[in-house]
């Protein structure tokens, strides 16, 4: 086998979705075929109910005092932000590199979906959104500030990009960490995305005449396709 300075590694990855906290567990998802949101569909009065596991169970678990927040802090953070911070470090762990000890220039290259967080619990608290202040809450939900964030934590001195293209986000990602390897301006690159729902999303109504699929289904490219369908995911690799 032949190898050319243009290629690029994968050195590590992890994972994050409704029922699956590792990458081998994604894999087993992905050899049997399972579908993890398990749609429940129930018609009502001509249009259908659909019922979707959809929310990733353990996005309230964050080690605050590791990453350097206090408890304050963390319980206004988006838990898009807090859980990608965690995968981040487990994945450089895992992968054998400490980002704070290590020399080389890091780049990192994410998006992530608005903060629901921010609009359907901390929008309900005022005494919550009073006692850190508006910079605070911005700083920890807002989507500009995923990768500064990471970097800050993280001792990363690289190229720090916020990707934003929708549902291409994570592949753009993936696009521009290549070429900030590819052009020496980082040694390594993170490159992912994130997106939680919250648990007063787990249900829609479809009326046949929206973007969400009728039967909670994604058919992709397929005539039987209805629609979409909205979920939680995180994923990320180190190049």
């Amino acid at each position: 086998m032949t190898y050319s300075e243009s290629d690029i590694a994968i050195v590590g990855m992890n994972c994050r979705y409704p029922g699956v906290h590792s990458v081998a567990a994604f894999e087993t998802v992905l050899r049997t075929g399972c579908n993890i949101l398990d749609p429940k569909v129930t018609p009502s009065n001509g249009h259908n109910h659909i019922t979707l596991n959809n929310v990733y169970e353990h996005m309230a678990e964050f080690d605050a005092n590791f990453f350097g927040y206090s408890r304050a802090e963390a319980e206004i953070m988006d838990p898009q932000q807090r859980v990608f911070l965690t995968c981040a470090w487990e994945m450089f762990e895992q992968s054998g590199y400490n980002p704070k000890q290590h020399d080389a220039r890091v780049g990192l290259y994410a998006g992530v979906s608005t903060s629901f967080y921010l609009l359907t619990h901390l929008m309900n608290n005022p005494d919550k959104l009073a006692q850190l202040g508006g910079l605070q809450i911005m700083v920890g939900n807002d989507k500009d500030h995923l990768t500064s964030q990471l970097a800050y934590r993280l001792n990363i001195t690289g190229p720090c990009v916020t990707v934003q293209a929708s549902c291409a986000t994570s592949l753009v990602a993936v696009h521009l960490a290549c070429e900030g390897l590819l052009s020496g301006q980082c040694d390594m690159a993170l490159a992912g995305g994130v997106t939680f729902r919250m648990e007063e999303q787990r249900s829609y109504e479809s009326h046949g005449d929206g973007l969400q699929a009728e039967d909670g289904l994604i058919h992709t490219f397929d005539a039987q396709a209805s629609g979409t369908v909205y979920s939680s995911g995180l994923g990320m690799v180190l190049l």
